[in-house]
């Protein structure tokens, strides 16, 4: 997206990709927040904004399926052409998500889908990146409201792009032979382990109310005699939803438990 956009040619090195994103970024407009309502789950506030002066909405109008949030963007993509420079495109998603009641959230997996190409004469360097950097933060449990949020890191996949920093991955032109045409899809798998995090802090029960924070970034750069554009085509949030143990059920299983132990010792003393 060249237009109005943040576009500055410079030195070709992965480094000044990477840069450019940490540095060059401006003040963000939010779009007007949105509330969805799953099977099981409710997706409170959901915002976007953009750091690179591109025009929202990026992801596009959100929809539920099921309990997941799903977005198909039209103008999400970044290139740079054969005279050399870089374009990046910057979209921030916020959202909320509460579990309904008598149900808590165990996991959650974002992920996107989209295309790639990259071509350029023998020497010419060109480079796509994806960068997700992004973080839950748990604020309930069982409904209670937890003193300090808990904060969960995802875990990163992907298909078609090469780990390039913690957040990043990528495809360069210098993984071809010279002269190449490389046209490919591309999937970002993110896994957030829910459950997980609150065991590691010794908490019992279930996350049922979560903040969600992602700055979803595409990048390409070239040099003189390479053209390189990235596109993204799909998003979703899947949240995995389980039921929350009722305390009735915990007590007839103890009750239950209680009363074998009872059975079984009479038995021995008659």
């Amino acid at each position: 997206m060249c237009a109005g956009k943040f576009v500055r040619r410079v030195a070709v090195c992965a480094c000044a990709l990477l840069s450019m994103v940490v540095f060059s970024l401006s003040a963000p407009a939010d779009t007007i927040p949105v509330t969805l309502a799953g099977a099981n789950v409710v997706y409170e506030d959901i915002v976007e904004s953009s750091h690179a002066g591109d025009p929202e909405p990026l992801f596009g109008t959100p929809s539920v399926v099921g309990d997941s949030l799903v977005f198909y963007p039209t103008g999400f993509y970044a290139q740079s052409g054969a005279a050399g420079g870089v374009d990046l495109t910057d979209g921030l998603l916020k959202f909320r998500m509460k579990a309904a009641d008598g149900f808590g959230i165990t996991s959650l997996q974002f992920s996107d889908f989209g295309g790639y190409s990259l071509a350029g004469i023998a020497g010419a360097t060109g480079i796509v990146q994806v960068s997700t950097p992004a973080l839950i933060e748990i604020t309930k449990v069982d409904g209670v409201a937890l003193p300090t949020s808990i904060l969960v890191s995802p875990t990163r996949t992907y298909t078609n792009l090469l780990p390039s920093g913690p957040t990043s991955g990528q495809d360069s032109l210098a993984n071809y032979p010279p002269f190449s045409l490389v046209s490919q899809d591309w999937t970002t798998t993110l896994t957030f382990d829910i459950a997980g995090a609150l065991a590691a802090k010794g908490i019992s029960g279930m996350a049922t109310e979560l903040n969600y924070t992602m700055d979803n970034i595409l990048a390409a750069m070239t040099s003189q005699g390479a053209v390189a554009s990235i596109d993204k085509k799909r998003v979703a949030v899947d949240p995995t939803v389980e039921p929350v143990p009722e305390p009735a059920a915990l007590a007839l299983a103890f009750a239950a438990g209680a009363l074998g132990l009872v059975y079984t010792r009479r038995r021995r003393v008659s």
